[in-house]
Formats: C-alpha cells, structure tokens, sequence
C-alpha cells in the first residue's frame, strides 16, 4: 500500500510543480508591456537628444549683468 503510494506521489508532483499555461501567458503579457513602455521610453529620449543636438548653439560665456536701476553703488 505504502509503495502504490509512492509511485503516485512520484508521478503527481512533478505535474503539480509544473506552471499552469495560463500564468506563462500572463507572464509573457506582463514582458510585452514592460517591452513596450521601454522602447516608448527610449524613443521618447532619442528623440529629445536630437531636438537639443540641432537647437541653436548658446553662446558659452553668460552676458554680463547691467547696471541695476536704483543702484547708487558707485561700482
């Protein structure tokens, strides 16, 4: 009785541990939208680097500061 037994649970467990086909398309599901938002994400990104590689260059020195109206510094 003991061994029939045995031999059952050594046919059943394996098929129990086995993931059921429903969770694998949802897993897949899960990785196309993941995949998705990334290329969204990624083309979002090259596309910004290409509007700041042809925006006009900014000059590299800063203009320097007028006189500040009401300043009676003297400098």
């Amino acid at each position: 009785m003991a061994s029939l037994a045995r031999r059952e649970a050594a046919h059943i467990i394996p098929i129990m541990k086995r993931p059921a086909k429903d969770s694998v398309k949802k897993k897949d599901g899960n990785r196309t939208a993941r995949l998705a938002g990334e290329l969204r994400e990624n083309l979002r990104r090259r596309k910004a680097q290409e509007r700041a590689r042809n925006a006009p260059a900014a000059t590299d020195a800063p203009e320097k500061p007028g006189p500040v109206p009401g300043d009676d510094s003297g400098h």
